[in-house]
């Protein structure tokens, strides 16, 4: 019992120390900027993204995936990136 007092005093602590609200505030903005971007580019470009940065395969396990050699998936990979940050910066600068 003891325990669950102090795993909610815990949490709302937390809750409302201001720099965890907004740390959180600011995470899920960016996570919707970022979603937002996303959604901007073609589809090649995004899913290379989001298999190399958000699921963290390797540049050989998403060549496997597609069907494309590992060379191909790493110019591919830096010309997404290039078009995130155009993208961005369009938006957002």
């Amino acid at each position: 019992m003891d325990k669950d007092i102090i795993i909610k005093e815990n949490f709302y602590t937390q809750l409302v120390s201001d720099t965890s609200v907004e740390g959180a505030i600011l995470n899920n903005e960016k996570s919707g900027d970022v979603a937002n971007v996303l959604s901007n580019l073609n589809e090649k470009y995004r899913s290379l993204l989001i298999f190399k940065y958000e699921i963290d395969l390797s540049y050989k396990e998403i060549a496997a995936l597609l069907g494309l050699n590992e060379d191909m998936v790493k110019t591919y990979l830096y010309r997404a990136r290039n078009k995130f940050k155009e993208e961005w910066n369009k938006i957002y600068e």
